[in-house]
């Protein structure tokens, strides 16, 4: 069985293979995909690597708009009536900082929460992923290789004479959920 590597991969087979010491490309396949599809939920972001990213999705009422992805550019923001453009801003009308908030700047806000009324086209994810993330990435690969091949897998704490060992119950070991916290999408 062929597993195809994510289209999406957080870190490169290459290096995963080098860094945990694997022989195995399918290994390293399915650990790149497990590793980024956590990233990805824990963050709740759409995408790691740069792409054109197209988002619809409802106003709140106030001049602020969140999108799902690190955003290095926005090409549109449209807003729409009965899912039809009715307005399009360009970069006069509005500002991009780096956790992926947009402000609108003295534009009637869309006020609607029965509909997807905002409708962003940005270049979302990154060029070079931050280190700090890939390097959490790997952490999370060993241990998702160590639950693969039964060893330590996860383990959280651990006692030596009394003989107690303490699992971790999430997916995501501690220490790397620390590290990607502050790449969750604000809202």
């Amino acid at each position: 069985m062929a597993i195809a590597l994510t289209s999406d991969p957080i870190v490169a087979i290459e290096d995963v293979k080098a860094v945990l010491n694997l022989d195995n490309d399918t290994t390293a396949t399915l650990l790149i995909n497990s590793v980024s599809e956590k990233f990805l939920k824990y963050t709740e972001r759409t995408v790691l690597n740069s792409a054109s990213v197209i988002e619809t999705m409802r106003g709140d009422g106030t001049s602020v708009i969140w999108l799902h992805s690190y955003a290095s550019a926005v090409a549109s923001v449209i807003f729409l009536e009965n899912g039809v453009a009715s307005t399009t801003y360009d970069s006069d009308d509005f500002s991009l900082d780096t956790v992926g908030r947009i402000s609108m700047h003295s534009v009637a806000t869309p006020i609607s929460v029965d509909e997807e009324n905002v409708k962003v086209t940005y270049t979302g994810g990154w060029a070079t992923i931050p280190g700090d993330i890939v390097l959490a990435a790997l952490e999370q690969m060993q241990v998702e290789n160590n639950r693969l091949s039964g060893r330590g897998a996860g383990i959280s704490s651990e006692s030596f004479e009394g003989h107690s060992v303490s699992y971790a119950q999430s997916g995501i070991v501690s220490s790397v959920e620390d590290a990607w916290r502050k790449y969750r999408i604000m809202r």
